[in-house]
């Protein structure tokens, strides 16, 4: 075959795999619906897709939002998922995820499936009561950066009509009862049959449920060194019980008497882990592809005291000229990183890019996230 491996997905994940793909000497293709960044240059229809695996005997995937079931009338016995596609159809939805922290005991939110055919307003007060009034709603599948997410306080309509575009796509619905949580945390690692690894644990300073910053090591920002071993068991039993392959990353809250509550789990690179290209000898996006591929893993080594990323959000609808990218550019150093994801539509909220930072101690890392912070406000004023 022409490629080492199929990546499904035209985003920024894949652009990065691609490029730490390349790195290790691989030639890799795309397949994705997206266009922005990798999907231009690859394969969108679904023709294509049966184009693109015969190109390649390896299959990778930006995130788990497959169609396995699809996907799987197209791959021959000369394939390889990675992760395994039963992995993928397992994980995909998180009620499956719920299911499993109930059969294993770990600790996660108190949840209540929604009935499909019911009534949705009866339904929600029901939940309100039962659940004190604020509640989170979520999608079993297909969300992401807060889009299949809605937090409850008491406004019907809105709810509603978050539930109605669930049931229009046939997608369950839950509800969590909400959790006071003083700090979010996540935890990156990976695995290859008995090999586990893990980067340390990583805050994650949420806005509108996105991340807008991954700050650490946790440990030396006030999280409790007890946390990160009681994280640490929890990412291996889960990786155990789910049979992970590759890179993952475990999303959880830690309430004010310091217990740990699982969110999600993302069977893939994950966001908060982008500070490890700037960070680590080994980033996250070459650790899941020497994996992928069976190579041999480093130990990872940490380069600085402190770390961090902001992501660079869009602040409207419109395009950027490529000089105002210059600003980026020519701002970042002294311990700035920038990465532009080259995606063809800006819109609010929508992930554009990523700045890293690294620092000595805690008050550099504190002026370096002041820096990202000016950086990326300076790149939305100058369009205006």
């Amino acid at each position: 075959m022409e490629f080492d491996a199929l990546i499904l997905g035209g985003g920024q994940l894949s652009k990065m795999l691609a490029e730490a793909g390349r790195s290790l000497e691989k030639k890799i293709v795309y397949w994705g619906k997206s266009t922005d960044p990798c999907g231009k240059a690859g394969f969108r229809s679904e023709p294509d897709l049966a184009k693109a695996l015969e190109l390649a005997p390896l299959v990778l995937f930006e995130n788990e939002f497959v169609d396995t079931e699809n996907l799987s009338k197209f791959l021959s016995k000369d394939h390889t998922c990675f992760p395994d596609l039963r992995v993928i159809a397992s994980v995909q939805d998180k009620l499956n995820q719920k299911k499993l922290w109930d059969k294993t005991g770990l600790r996660h939110p108190e949840y209540k499936i929604l009935d499909s055919t019911g009534d949705l307003r009866k339904l929600l007060s029901e939940v309100a009561d039962e659940f004190g009034g604020e509640f989170v709603l979520k999608w079993s599948r297909l969300g992401y950066d807060g889009y299949g997410t809605y937090f409850f306080t008491g406004e019907f309509d809105s709810a509603l009509e978050f539930c109605q575009k669930a049931r229009s796509k046939n997608i369950p619905i839950y509800a969590e009862k909400k959790i006071d949580f003083v700090k979010e945390v996540s935890l990156v690692g990976a695995c290859r049959e008995e090999e586990a690894y893990f980067y340390p644990l990583i805050w994650s300073v949420q806005e509108n449920g996105i991340c807008r910053e991954a700050l650490g090591p946790a440990v030396k920002l006030g999280v409790d060194p007890d946390m990160e071993i009681e994280a640490l068991k929890i990412g291996k039993s889960i990786a155990a019980s789910f049979v992970l392959e590759g890179v993952f990353a475990v999303e959880m809250f830690i309430d004010q008497n310091k217990e740990l509550w699982i969110n999600e789990l993302a069977p893939r690179v994950h966001n908060t882990g982008h500070f490890s290209m700037s960070a680590y000898n080994i980033d996250q996006f070459e650790l899941h592809m020497r994996l992928a591929f069976g190579l041999e893993i480093p130990k990872l080594e940490c380069r600085t005291s402190y770390w961090g990323m902001r992501n660079i959000l869009g602040a409207g609808e419109f395009q950027i000229p490529t000089e105002r990218l210059e600003i980026l550019q020519n701002n970042c150093g002294n311990g700035l990183e920038c990465f532009w994801y080259a995606k063809d539509e800006i819109r609010p909220r929508r992930k554009m890019g990523h700045i890293n930072f690294v620092a000595s101690n805690e008050s550099e890392l504190n002026d370096q996230r002041e820096r990202a912070e000016k950086i990326e406000r300076e790149v939305w004023g100058a369009l205006k």
